[in-house]
């Protein structure tokens, strides 16, 4: 595989989870009325569960992975509607925005440490093959 080749293979597999999140997205809403929010949380995270269980065991095969990070992709997708949703009915109604524009802020920041700690491994790992991943694993385990 060519050097496109694989930067194609690459950029859809990150893909694959971009477009489970609008899809999951647009389920949410369908899920919270039917089944409701508390629900519509668990059904989410199994969907979540199941779609890295399905990319963890992919064996060598790329349409595993693509399958995997879809599946995966459609609870992502349902948090971000389900949570906020979930939070503004059972908070009080005193602290109701702060609840939910803390969810927000949350999952900015945590987007915002991913990405730092992805790139920051980057920098300072180049003397060891793969240390990257070792790093970034580290990083969270600290976070946690």
């Amino acid at each position: 595989m060519g050097e496109t080749e694989f930067a194609n293979v690459e950029g859809n597999i990150s893909a694959m989870v971009q477009i489970g999140s609008v899809a999951g997205a647009g389920l949410a809403f369908v899920l919270c009325d039917r089944i409701g929010r508390l629900w519509a949380t668990r059904q989410l995270c199994c969907l979540w569960i199941l779609g890295i269980v399905i990319f963890l065991t992919n064996g060598g095969r790329l349409s595993q992975v693509y399958a995997g990070r879809f599946i995966a992709g459609l609870g992502i997708g349902q948090t971000t509607v389900v949570a906020p949703v979930y939070l503004s009915e059972i908070a009080p109604r005193s602290v109701r925005g702060l609840c939910t524009c803390a969810f927000s802020g949350s999952v900015y920041i945590g987007i915002m440490l991913a990405y730092f700690a992805s790139w920051g491994s980057s920098l300072h790992s180049k003397l060891v093959e793969g240390a990257e991943d070792f790093l970034v694993c580290i990083f969270f385990f600290i976070m946690a």
